[in-house]
């Protein structure tokens, strides 16, 4: 009896040593992307390095689990622990993953296909295409996934609004990189996630021909082929707020 305690102590040290070691896998990499010590994508990377770790890790826990209730009188705390952080890392996986697995690998999201707002001061990356390959391609698949992003009107003069647009834009903790309120343009450096993804942003105001301003806005990742709703969330949120101001 005590050697069979000492072997299901041993292999549910094994599953939580596992367990362990997929959090510090991803966490750990997460948080030096964050610094910048390592790339952004590959610290995002880092959860779908550890998601089979982890899937491992919760079987074998769960097989330790069987076997001591079959052999009874056994201690598998252990292996309990380890099975709910394994599992708890896949839950955490799934959550990011699953809402995200129909949109398309854009990155690039704007109110404005036909005219998107230009950078002038932020530079846009030179694979801007990538996942996409060509305008006309870009144009389709953002048309079918973010069809309901389109310039908004407030009741404010072009200078006016760029004047709250950058006041807000510092309130969301961006990088403000350029505001010409006279020429109704913003440029901006957004953040997104824990790891602190950058995502550059643009805003044209124009007149309103009846009163007020149009405001178009552009947001654009960095890196990836896919932002997986992030910028699309930006857009929405940030012009909601600005047309409440």
């Amino acid at each position: 009896m005590m050697r069979r305690q000492k072997v299901f102590a041993a292999l549910g040290l094994i599953a939580l040593i596992i367990s362990v070691a997929v959090w510090i896998l991803a966490i750990g990499g997460a948080t030096a992307a964050r610094l910048d010590i390592l790339p952004k994508i590959d610290g995002f990377r880092g959860l779908f390095y550890a998601a089979p770790l982890a899937a491992f890790g919760a079987i074998f826990a769960l097989l330790v689990l069987i076997a001591g209730r079959i052999m009874q009188r056994v201690s598998v705390r252990r292996a309990l622990v380890g099975l709910l952080l394994s599992a708890g890392f896949l839950l955490l996986v799934a959550i990011v993953i699953l809402p995200t697995r129909d949109l398309p690998p854009l990155h690039d999201i704007t109110t404005d296909t036909a005219n998107p707002p230009q950078f002038t001061t932020l530079p846009l990356r030179e694979d801007n295409l990538a996942g996409v390959d060509t305008l006309a391609n870009w144009r389709r698949l953002h048309e079918d996934a973010y069809g309901d992003l389109d310039s908004v009107i407030v009741p404010m003069n072009v200078a006016d609004t760029i004047d709250r647009a950058a006041a807000l834009a510092r309130e969301k903790g961006w990088t403000i990189a350029a505001v010409d309120p006279a020429a109704g343009r913003l440029e901006a450096t957004a953040y997104a996630s824990y790891l602190r993804f950058e995502d550059d942003v643009v805003l044209r105001v124009t007149p309103a021909p009846g009163g007020g301003s149009v405001v178009d806005m552009r947001s654009v990742s960095r890196v990836g082929a896919s932002d997986l709703g992030k910028n699309a969330e930006r857009i929405r949120d940030f012009l909601r707020d600005l047309a409440a101001a």
